[in-house]
């Protein structure tokens, strides 16, 4: 009979052992893991490369291997590349008299696509120009071109168009470099320069050309002589004339009858909020009426949202902002974000009727995905 409690002991010690199995069994089995790397075909050092770089960056680029494998790689590859560095002198001619065509700054597009420095067009002596790229840094990436483009700020494959102007591959990502414009272009549709990558049709970065006014010299100011004594005295005998009451009371009330300029006025705002999975978005916006008939949709200055590729600015109808699908065909797209913050304004198309849309959306169009969207309050 003593032996009963021991029998029941260990009987229960085996009750235990059995149902908390799958909690202590992990202390003693190994569970073995090797998941291919993410980029195909990449080298020892293009891996270290690619764990070395930001989180952000490598975020970036493994949301882009799920969308297309063949271009993530190539950017990986491109990026584990050291600089290529270009030194070009100034041109002796553009030194010798420079006359400034028009100038810009490089942007950032996203974490990825981003550079610096800037883009100066130089008109030559005897003819042609030359475009000259200074203080210049940009990502590396797989062949990359130097372009002349019709649009201020091009984002997309749509934006670039096919009406470019190709002054050849980039010499280096880094350093001071001249590119010729060949004497038969006319630079004066020509309203950007872009770091393009040819073969994934991808815009790194962009400096949007500024018309610079030609100097005058002083010599060739002409002078404006003073009023001759005989205009003088006609003013005075003028200002000394007696007034026609009758003609003053019809331009009063010629004035009075005349529109006057109304300021702006607000169809509507809201309040960016981000679409969650790790996209944010904040600030306001506002839709306003010009006094010529004009809309525009207005970021305010404390608008912000994540960077990510290609991002557009939508009106929407829908109860679900956050899902693509019920606004990607009835939607209207305003055009691509300038900007990931601040304050920028977007022309509404005048067949568009805002009061048929319920929110402003920022969507990123290769990936399918909503960054963030505001609600229109009216």
């Amino acid at each position: 009979m003593k032996r009963t409690p021991v029998i029941i002991g260990i009987v229960g010690l085996i009750v235990v052992v059995a149902v908390t199995f799958p909690l202590w069994r992990p202390l003693f089995v190994n569970q073995t893991v090797d998941e291919a790397f993410p980029f195909e075909n990449m080298s020892e050092d293009e891996r270290t490369a690619f764990n070395a770089m930001p989180a952000d960056q490598r975020t970036m680029l493994l949301d882009m291997n799920e969308e297309n494998p063949e271009m993530a790689a190539a950017n990986v590859r491109a990026m584990a590349e050291p600089d290529t560095e270009a030194a070009d002198d100034m041109p002796e001619a553009v030194a010798a008299g420079p006359v400034i065509l028009s100038q810009g700054t490089f942007n950032e597009i996203d974490v990825i696509h981003r550079g610096e420095g800037s883009a100066t067009i130089y008109q030559l002596p005897e003819g042609g120009a030359v475009l000259r790229l200074e203080d210049f840094q940009v990502t590396n990436g797989p062949q990359l071109h130097v372009l002349l483009v019709r649009n201020p700020d091009p984002r997309t494959r749509a934006d670039v168009g096919e009406d470019y102007i190709d002054l050849g591959q980039l010499k280096g990502n880094v350093g001071n470099q001249n590119y010729d414009i060949p004497a038969d272009v006319d630079l004066e549709g020509y309203n950007s320069v872009v770091i393009y990558c040819m073969p994934f049709h991808v815009v790194f970065s962009v400096a949007t050309q500024e018309t610079v006014a030609a100097s005058v010299d002083a010599e060739e100011v002409p002078v404006v002589n003073e009023a001759p004594a005989a205009d003088e005295a006609a003013a005075d005998a003028q200002s000394a004339a007696p007034v026609d009451l009758e003609e003053a009371a019809a331009i009063v009330e010629e004035e009075a009858a005349a529109p006057v300029n109304a300021a702006p006025v607000s169809l509507g705002s809201g309040t960016f909020q981000g679409a969650g999975r790790g996209y944010d978005g904040s600030g306001s916006f506002q839709f306003t009426s010009r006094d010529d008939g004009s809309l525009t949709l207005e970021l305010g200055d404390d608008f912000t949202v994540t960077r990510g590729p290609e991002l557009f600015v939508y009106l929407g109808q829908t109860s679900n902002p956050a899902e693509p699908s019920t606004f990607n065909d009835t939607g209207v797209n305003l055009g691509a974000l300038r900007n990931n913050s601040g304050s920028q304004t977007y022309n509404i198309p005048a067949d568009v009727n805002v009061d048929d849309y319920d929110h402003v959306i920022i969507y990123c169009a290769p990936f399918t995905v909503v960054f963030s969207y505001g609600e229109i309050e009216r």
